[in-house]
């Protein structure tokens, strides 16, 4: 068994939306407030450069699983670690409206300690929900992750 589990396009994409809305949000306060147009552009180019690099390019992953080894790959980094000398435990966190329907957002960590050692926290959100189950499944740990549902409200 050797699986690669990626950073899904879909998932890189509508985080470029959140970075559009996030910059076009804080550029027009910045513009309400100081009435300065060629600022206000500064500040969206400014932020959605700081959203791109911070969360999407420093967040793109790919998971290596196999019989004995599993490796880690975020940004520039890479971490192999021997199956036989961890621990995992992941977690899955579903946002819901408070008036109930479809999940606004969904967040999917995989905690890795080494025997003796500190937890090392992997956001796996880029790789998709899909994608992240079927790999918790691979490492044999799919029944036993604490999935956690927090209602939010429409107004946030």
């Amino acid at each position: 068994m050797n699986n690669i589990y990626k950073t899904k396009l879909h998932r890189i994409l509508l985080n470029c939306l959140y970075g559009l809305a996030a910059a076009f949000f804080i550029a027009l306060i910045t513009e309400f407030v100081l009435k300065n147009t060629l600022l206000a552009a500064v500040v969206f180019l400014a932020v959605l450069a700081a959203y791109a690099w911070l969360v999407i390019i420093g967040n793109i992953i790919s998971i290596e699983v196999s019989d004995s080894t599993l490796t880690v790959k975020q940004g520039k980094t890479s971490t192999t670690f021997n199956r036989d000398e961890i621990s995992l435990r992941a977690e899955i966190i579903t946002q819901v409206p408070r008036s109930g329907g479809m999940a606004i957002s969904t967040s999917c960590f995989l905690y890795i300690t080494q025997n003796g050692g500190q937890e090392k926290k992997v956001d796996c959100e880029l790789l998709g929900r899909y994608q992240f189950e079927k790999m918790l499944e691979d490492l044999n740990i799919g029944d036993s992750v604490t999935k956690i549902e927090k209602e939010q409200d429409k107004s946030n």
